[in-house]
């Protein structure tokens, strides 16, 4: 049913991937990456570009594929085609097949931070194996997004507009968000609102020697 219901056929979208990540490793040869430090992952989130970039190389270290996922921007999803985690995780495995230097990511240092909007930044970031050196970017826009959990966890979630959701009204915080269909108030565990920063684009890039 899952697959059924992706806007294109697996293959085109495993394709796609492909294609959009072998923009950062080709020619970089074969390497190994260590698994991240319990302090790495418990560091995870998405507050900033830097550290989203950061998240997503932990997870790659980790193998954790839900999390290198949730580093994915809708954006960037629906460029694709609009693939679930179903075909990301497909796909994840088809290119670490063909090019396992892909892990190579999780090795990368921002060489420079570049603001193109106010909710989109570019990373220049650069990986250093043996005696070769390989740039690329990565761009990162901000995602305004609710969730609504009961007991079970997660009912109901979208983006939104974070300036027409949250307000300050007499000295309080208001918050609006579609009140999930079924479940009483008195069932809601939690309510979260928030800005984070989710990539985009992956692309070549050309930057300074290395000195």
């Amino acid at each position: 049913m899952l697959l059924r219901s992706m806007r294109r056929p697996l293959y085109a979208i495993r394709f796609q991937l492909w294609a959009a990540f072998a923009a950062l490793v080709a020619s970089t040869g074969s390497a190994c990456v260590s698994a991240p430090t319990p302090a790495e992952v418990l560091a995870t989130g998405f507050h900033s570009p830097e550290q989203a970039l950061e998240t997503f190389q932990t997870a790659l270290r980790a193998d954790l594929v839900d999390l290198e996922y949730r580093c994915l921007s809708t954006e960037f999803k629906e460029s694709h085609g609009g693939f679930s985690w179903l075909a990301y995780d497909e796909a994840r495995r088809r290119v670490l097949e063909e090019e396992p230097f892909f892990k190579l990511v999780a090795r990368a240092t921002v060489e420079k931070r570049t603001q193109l909007a106010p909710n989109r930044v570019r990373l220049e970031c650069r990986v250093r194996f043996l005696f070769q050196t390989k740039s690329f970017t990565i761009d990162f826009v901000r995602e305004d997004a609710y969730l609504v959990r009961d007991a079970e966890g997660p009912l109901e979630g979208d983006l939104l507009s974070f300036e027409d959701a949250v307000r300050e009204e007499d000295g309080r915080l208001v918050v609006r968000v579609p009140f999930p269909e079924g479940v009483e108030l008195e069932e809601l565990t939690g309510l979260e609102i928030a800005r984070e920063w989710k990539i985009a684009a992956f692309a070549e890039a050309t930057l300074p020697p290395v000195p």
